[in-house]
């Protein structure tokens, strides 16, 4: 067991010796109880408390990971350095070059409690510098399995998006407010009423949210803000992989498309015929950047007919996978969050046959979930 005021005061003395400004005189509490994090400070208008994780106590935990906890937590005391902001990140990376800490990276149970383990991949944040590292078989199994799909983890200091350092990111070489024009008259030709001057800002960033290519943001006065990720700027990302994402974002500035209903669905179902598009399917990371590879299992949505065309074995976790196999093999639709069902499973057969057809959509009535009313 180790002791903790011993090595609270330890910590003291080498963030002070660092020339850090941490405010030891205003902590009146440090101790350990059962938390859900790593650490805790709490600030009151005139002292601060730091709680730690009772499990950083144990023989199995490290010194130097229950240190970097701590004197994350004593950074926090400084002025202007309560949240992980720009101030909190110059004090880490000091420590961390002066004591060979890693207080910049996140710490899950591997990087706390084997912090010798190999680490498998590592991912970096772009703005922050801080990194996250992948260490058991297992989660690198479920991080590749939400890459595919398009998701990335973020940042915990800055909220940006980590970079995968076995996927560097490769030059922009696609000009966005070029495809954006296009689209936009694309849009206007098949008459959909796209309102162009609602728009305010199409600009790139990275993967804005989880699972998605690109967001919209709706402000005062019906005025629009697009974003779009960064990585369908690569010269690797195909043309049309990016007018797709751009387009499904401009349908939402149409009247009565803040949301995927059916007239946003009746829109994408024209741009499709009359363009050739595949607008209303969902899009991992294969169907963007590696649509060579083979379709393994399609899946149909029960209630709005979106299309996911898999072309990896798995799409979903063993959990997820297990908690829902009475069901068949089923997720959830990312435009109406219905069941999705493959295709020639028996799953299927839970189908209703009967087919409702709107502006030549196909939508299934379904036994299980709300299917949209399309008369």
């Amino acid at each position: 067991m180790h002791d903790l005021e011993k090595i609270a005061q330890e910590c003291i003395k080498e963030v002070k010796a660092a020339r850090i400004p941490v405010q030891d005189d205003r902590i009146v509490l440090i101790t350990a109880k059962k938390i859900k994090d790593w650490g805790v400070c709490v600030a009151t208008p005139r002292r601060f408390e730091i709680y730690i994780n009772l499990r950083l106590l144990s023989d199995q935990c490290p010194v130097k990971s229950l240190k970097e906890t701590m004197i994350h937590e004593l950074i926090h005391t400084c002025p202007g350095a309560y949240d992980h902001g720009e101030l909190f990140r110059h004090y880490a990376r000091i420590m961390d070059e002066r004591y060979g800490y890693e207080i910049l990276s996140e710490s899950d149970e591997d990087a706390v409690f084997h912090p010798d383990m190999p680490v498998l991949r590592r991912l970096v944040c772009p703005k922050c510098g801080a990194h996250s590292d992948i260490r058991s078989k297992e989660q690198l199994r479920v991080y590749e399995e939400w890459r595919v799909r398009g998701m990335h983890t973020f940042c915990s200091f800055c909220d940006s998006a980590f970079v995968d350092e076995a996927y560097p990111e490769k030059p922009e070489v696609h000009d966005l407010e070029q495809y954006a024009k296009e689209c936009i008259d694309e849009l206007k030709a098949a008459g959909v009423p796209v309102r162009e001057g609602n728009i305010t800002k199409i600009s790139t960033d990275y993967l804005v949210e989880r699972g998605h290519w690109g967001y919209y943001f709706l402000k005062p006065n019906e005025q629009f803000r697009i974003l779009i990720s960064r990585e369908l700027l690569q010269e690797d990302c195909p043309v049309d992989r990016l007018k797709e994402v751009l387009i499904l974002e401009l349908l939402h500035t149409c009247k009565g498309c803040k949301k995927q209903g059916k007239t946003y669905a009746k829109y994408a179902k024209r741009l499709e015929e009359i363009y050739g598009y595949h607008l209303w399917e969902v899009k991992d990371w294969d169907a963007v950047f590696a649509q060579e590879k083979p379709v393994l299992h399609t899946y149909v949505c029960t209630t709005c007919g979106a299309k996911y065309p898999a072309r990896r074995k798995y799409l979903y976790s063993e959990e997820e996978k297990s908690g829902q196999e009475k069901m068949g093999k089923i997720f959830r639709c990312e435009f109406c969050r219905g069941l999705m069902y493959e295709s020639g499973s028996d799953a299927e057969a839970t189908v209703s046959k009967t087919q409702k057809r709107y502006g030549g959509l196909v939508v299934w009535s379904a036994e299980i979930g709300k299917t949209w009313d399309m008369e």
